[in-house]
């Protein structure tokens, strides 16, 4: 019998005889791996975790900084003012890992009081 890279499941063979036990095995293998999986997404998308936020007014605009302890990451958001609208930076920096990750937002005012945003994302090195 083999096994699987990731999370190691069972993988029979062609000449291997059917235990079911190694089945019941591959099953809550993976109703474990979707459970931490699922935990994560839910915590993701809701905020649930230990941290703190502050909120600053500094020369550039304002600043959020949000630290994420569960994760290890740290979110620092910019709002800064323009000529036609305001700039929306996020860099999220984990604690982990080579890389910070910037989301790029800008509300520009149009006319008839219409406001368009257009977004961009990077990945780049921390410094």
């Amino acid at each position: 019998m083999q096994h699987s890279s990731n999370y190691n499941f069972n993988l029979p063979e062609p000449t291997d005889f059917a235990d079911v036990s190694k089945l019941t095995e591959n099953w809550q293998n993976a109703d474990d791996v979707i459970g931490e999986i699922s935990e994560k997404q839910f915590n993701s998308v809701y905020s649930l975790c230990n941290g703190e936020t502050t909120i600053e007014n500094t020369a550039q605009g304002k600043v959020i900084t949000e630290r994420d302890d569960s994760s290890n990451i740290t979110a620092v958001t910019t709002f800064s003012p323009t000529a036609t609208g305001k700039i929306i930076t996020t860099v999220v920096t984990p604690d982990a890992g080579d890389y910070k990750y910037t989301r790029t937002e800008e509300i520009i005012k149009q006319a008839g009081g219409n406001k368009r945003i257009p977004f961009s994302y990077t990945k780049s090195l921390k410094s």
